[in-house]
Formats: C-alpha cells, structure tokens, sequence
C-alpha cells in the first residue's frame, strides 16, 4: 500500500499528552473521528495494532503525535552499540511490598518471558535497601527510583558491566535531586578509579562533577524545573582515535572537555551502581530520583556513536519524554519538535 494512499494520516490519543496512567483518554483517527475511549493503556493498544497491521512503525506509549508524515520518535533501539537502557517502563516491583523496586531491566535484548534480571540491568535483593516508587505529575507521571540517601542502592548484573577498557563511551542520566549538602553519587562504575557521576545541589554550587580516572570536570546544572537534570559524560569526541573526556548540561547546551587525549584502561572488577559510588565512603550518598540511564559502548561493535548528533538525539528524545523540552537550550535542534525515526515503515 502506497503511503499517499493510506487513510490513516494520524491517530492521536487526545487528553493524555502529559500523563502515561490517565484513564479517560480518546483516541482520534485524523483528527476528526473518534476510534475508542478509555485508558491510556487500551487507547495505546488499540492504536497500536491498528499501525501494525497497516506495516507502519509503532510509537513509544507516550509519543501521542503519530502522523505518517512525523512518524514515531527516535529512541535510544536504534543505537547500534548501547549496552544498558534503563527506563521507568522496565522498573518492576518487590512482590512482598509493590512500592519498592527490586529490578530495573535493560530494555535491550530483555526477554520479559524470561522473567530474569538479563544483562545489562540493575538490581537490589536487599528489601531494605530498595529504592522506592515515585510519581511525578510534572514529568507525565512516569515511576522514578527515590533514593533515601542513605541505604538505598542498586547494582549492575556483573562486573562486566560497562568495562570500556579505551574505548569510547557515553552515559546520560536523567534524575532529580531532592536534598543536597555536597556532591552525590548518581552513576558509578567504581568511584574515581574509573567513572563516576555527582551532583551537588546545594545553594553555593549547581553543578554536577565527572570524574574519571581521577580526573574532574565540572558542568553548570540548571536550577529550574524543580530540579530535573539530563547529564552526558562519557569519553571520544565522534572520531575513535581521539579520546576525550566530557561532560554536557542538557540546560544551558555547555559542554566541558578535557584538553588532554585519554587512553586509560577503564575496565573494572566492580559492578556499576545507582544512587552510589560502589564502594566508597560518602558522607552524603544519593538522596533523589533516577528516571533513566543510557549507556553506549563503542567496544560492543565497529564505529562511533559518540557524536555531537548523538547526544543531541538523546537530549531530545529525554527531554521530550520527561516534558521538560522548554530547558533545551535555544537553537538546540530538537528545542521545537523530537527527533523523529527515519523510516516511517517497519522493516
């Protein structure tokens, strides 16, 4: 079926554009008809079996402006080195107590037939120190992890989880911070000795601090939207043989760069943790929330990943789906629209 020849010019879930648990929400062909009513869940169904068996590409749940000129939003899949992809859509619940999480499953290559944690992945058997559900109305209701600060922590799949080795990679996180006094940990592969990610929220100083391998570098954090971060770091400037460390402030579109070339072999016994710094001694650990972690590891494949079109696609793709795409810094180039899939049909 020619595409100009498909009725379905777009199918549009109206009432529930900023919240992903709604339950009264219709869904409209062309913006005139009216194909169901009901929760967004069912809307979302519905929907999507009508795209599918039309051979269109099928839309993130919360993407709900299909057209089959914009098609579905780019995400993160369509990386072809990414190693973990952590997202609240792929949290699930202790059985004894459904307001803690026990897994936060990789989205990639994930069975859920399975029911096993899988690789790349993060985990917490210890009930007390699962981190907690929490809604946020401002960022279309999605589930974060709430960190208490104290206890709460979890812990990659294996030790091999996220050994770089030199190779380029990139990590962006999206989180909260609820209560600063000095810097916290958020991501860590093992302390400084490999990588790890801070924020500091307190009055005196916004930022957020990379270290790897003992080496700093420090970027602005933005003090609006109650405190909702996307932080890149990682190492390579989009061409293999020069590495470079970095970090990028989704708010103000800075980033800082390392002047030196980085060689350091990364690789590391320990496993990558949420809300700590694996290990080491913090007078404050993590008191906040983790909504998302994407980790791209160009040691998985051949090629780069670690471009500035990159990092702009997964700025644009987390700020979207978090509504907060009015912090994009002016002229980023998704400040007005997401980026969009290429191929509007599926394969």
């Amino acid at each position: 079926m020619a595409i100009d020849n498909d009725p379905i010019f777009s199918l549009d879930i109206i009432g529930a554009s900023e919240d992903v648990t709604s339950t009264n929400c219709v869904l409209r062909q062309n913006k005139t008809r009216m194909l169901g009513r009901g929760s967004m869940d069912n809307m979302v169904s519905i929907r999507n079996e009508t795209l599918f068996n039309r051979g269109w590409s099928v839309p993130e749940s919360w993407d709900h402006d299909w057209t089959k000129d914009l098609g579905p939003v780019w995400t993160p899949e369509n990386l072809t080195n990414i190693e973990s992809w952590i997202l609240p859509e792929y949290f699930h619940p202790e059985e004894s107590d459904e307001t803690k999480c026990v897994w936060a499953n990789n989205r990639i290559g994930f069975d859920e037939d399975a029911e096993t944690l899988g690789t790349g992945g993060f985990e917490q058997n210890d009930s007390g120190k699962m981190p907690v559900f929490l809604r946020n109305t401002s960022h279309r209701n999605f589930n974060g992890l709430k960190f208490d600060g104290t206890n709460d922590v979890m812990r990659g799949s294996s030790g091999a989880m996220w050994n770089v080795g030199t190779a380029n990679f990139l990590c962006y996180v999206a989180f909260l911070q609820t209560d600063s006094d000095e810097k916290q940990p958020v991501v860590a592969k093992d302390d400084k000795g490999s990588f790890l990610l801070e924020a500091d929220w307190s009055s005196s100083n916004i930022s957020a601090t990379f270290n790897m391998a003992d080496n700093e570098l420090l970027v602005r954090m933005n003090t609006g939207a109650d405190g909702f971060q996307i932080i890149g770091f990682g190492r390579g400037a989009g061409v293999p043989t020069v590495q470079k460390q970095w970090a990028r402030s989704y708010n103000f579109g800075t980033e800082t760069i390392a002047l030196s070339t980085d060689t350091t072999d990364l690789d590391d016994a320990q496993k990558p943790g949420l809300g700590d710094a694996v290990g080491a001694s913090f007078s404050d650990e993590f008191d906040g929330v983790i909504y998302e972690v994407i980790f791209v590891n160009d040691d998985l494949g051949v090629g780069t990943n670690i471009s500035d079109g990159t990092k702009d696609k997964i700025e644009g793709y987390l700020a979207w789906k978090y509504n907060v795409q009015g912090n994009l810094y002016s002229g980023h180039p998704y400040e007005n629209e997401p980026p969009r899939m290429d191929d509007l049909r599926r394969a």
